[in-house]
């Protein structure tokens, strides 16, 4: 969706690699097609691997990385930006689209405490997750390349 030679696989497993987690591989790859410096909010959505997803059984860190990457194009980030009033219901419906495709939409309701299915669902649940996002804001007639900040939503 990048350019015509990029592998989203190939970039979640490197990602992966490097000891990244969930929300984190969502978030920097979503900020890497902005060509923006995605330490900073990395490094933020990091928390979510550890109170979130599997360290408490709370909500899945792909799911809250593509939340968070719906609020980074479309959220107020500025007291000149207009609200979004529709970044609320396109976060329900992502949640509830990713909840049908997994089954559950924490990490223990998705993997059971099974390290193998950690390794052989999330790398693709991961991509997934981007791909929908990214699906989500086209159809809303979102330029990926740019912050929209509320535009027309």
């Amino acid at each position: 969706m990048q350019n015509n030679n990029f592998d989203l696989d190939k970039r979640v497993a490197e990602l992966r690699e490097d000891s990244f987690g969930c929300s984190q591989v969502v978030m920097t790859i979503g900020l890497e097609r902005l060509n923006a410096e995605p330490e900073l909010i990395s490094a933020l959505v990091s928390t979510m691997e550890g109170y979130c997803g599997g360290a408490c059984g709370g909500t899945c860190g792909a799911l809250c990385g593509g939340a968070g990457l719906l609020g980074f194009y479309l959220g107020k980030g500025k007291s000149s930006e207009p609200r979004s009033e529709s970044l609320k219901p396109l976060v329900k419906n992502l949640t509830q689209e990713f909840s049908d495709k997994w089954g559950a939409s924490t990490c223990d309701g998705i993997i059971h405490g099974d390290e193998n299915n950690h390794k052989n669902i999330c790398p693709k649940l991961m991509a997934d997750t981007v791909k929908r996002v990214w699906e989500i804001l086209k159809a809303n007639n979102i330029n990926l390349d740019e912050r929209s900040a509320g535009q027309g939503l």
